[in-house]
């Protein structure tokens, strides 16, 4: 157990009465709200110093209030210092009003998505998507992405 105040850089806490999480209907274990105090009642006696939340996968369209929500849950909880939250990048620079609103708040510090849950794995190589990526630079955000590495089984004829 460590001596000193440690910061979870990969914090999720979801409320399924508030927002909609689609990815927990088929799972009833974790479809039910986990808050900070469960967070803090699991933690135990680790001293958990900062917080950084990482969208977890709200309904897209739900995806400024979750940012919202958990800003508001910062205002009560100092420890919450940084938001990494979703944003439609795949409209390219029709993406900007997002990206303006998210990055008014200076607790948002980037832009997380899952591409391993798209339909299509190569997703993320779409023209625009790519330049709705290439637009966070300029509102000081970063990218994080989420991907696993798939193969492909080689059969080799003699």
């Amino acid at each position: 157990m460590p001596d000193f105040p440690i910061v979870d850089t990969h914090l999720h806490v979801w409320d399924p009465r508030l927002l909609r999480y689609p990815w927990l209907d088929d799972i009833p274990f974790l479809n039910k709200p986990f808050l900070l105090e469960d967070y803090d009642r699991a933690c135990g006696p680790v001293d958990v110093g900062k917080m950084v939340f990482l969208q977890a996968e709200v309904d897209f369209a739900q995806f400024q209030q979750e940012a919202d929500r958990v800003d508001s849950l910062a205002d009560q909880d100092g420890r919450l210092q940084g938001i990494v939250a979703w944003a439609p990048l795949e409209p390219g620079d029709a993406a900007r009003p997002a990206l303006e609103k998210l990055s008014a708040n200076p607790r948002v510090k980037g832009i997380r998505r899952i591409i391993q849950f798209e339909p299509d794995i190569e997703f993320c190589l779409r023209p625009d998507f790519v330049a709705g990526v290439q637009l966070l630079p300029q509102y000081g955000l970063s990218f994080d992405i989420c991907i696993v590495h798939k193969t492909q089984k080689i059969v080799y004829y003699t």
